[in-house]
């Protein structure tokens, strides 16, 4: 009975992983490459990653269970469950299982490709937030209105570059939206000092 259910639990995880790996090559790397769906391609990734390191997991601990028995898999698992894919790599080594050692190696890629597909989604996301973030550093929109000027007048000679062009771009934004507050400001005060 045990062992009819640890063929099926093979099975049913050879099945996932390839979902998985489809997914992930045919639905996320695509929607990685866009803006607007970045983000849905990161968790995308990320649960990939996760779900695929719980099969290899579970598939290492039925494999040292099926060739070395229940006193390798505990002593695997009391070294915090890390050499259990170690020992199943071994054991399928050992017994020259080359389907499953193959099959250990592909998912073994598989989560290091879904892990690198997070990581590059994060760094296009970062990238793309802030599209100045080394090169400048312009005044925030509440710095007084003689910093501002003196950015636009300090980089005025490099306004052909496009992270400076950017920048002073959100800079000249920021300080007409101030002079025109202050000018609504001084007006209210003269109405009021004519009433």
């Amino acid at each position: 009975m045990f062992g009819h259910a640890i063929v099926w639990m093979m099975d049913a995880s050879t099945v996932l992983t390839n979902l998985l790996i489809a997914s992930m090559l045919l639905i996320f790397a695509p929607m990685s490459f866009t803006g607007k769906m970045r983000g849905v391609a990161q968790v995308g990734f990320a649960v990939s990653a996760l779900l695929l390191s719980l099969i290899l997991w579970i598939n290492s601990a039925f494999t040292v269970y099926a060739y070395a028995g229940l006193i390798a898999l505990i002593l695997s698992l009391l070294i915090f469950a890390v050499p259990t894919v170690l020992v199943a790599c071994f054991e399928e080594l050992i017994h020259h299982d080359w389907y499953s050692l193959i099959g250990t190696a592909v998912m073994t890629t598989a989560i290091t490709g879904a892990a690198f597909g997070f990581w590059k989604c994060e760094r296009r996301a970062m990238s793309e937030e802030r599209p100045y973030t080394m090169f400048v550093d312009p005044p925030g929109p509440f710095s007084p209105i003689e910093e501002l000027r003196a950015f636009l007048r300090d980089t005025e000679h490099q306004a052909n570059h496009p992270d400076i062009r950017s920048a002073r771009n959100q800079v000249l934004d920021d300080l007409r939206r101030r002079e025109q507050n202050e000018g609504a400001d001084s007006l209210q005060t003269r109405l009021r000092r004519d009433r």
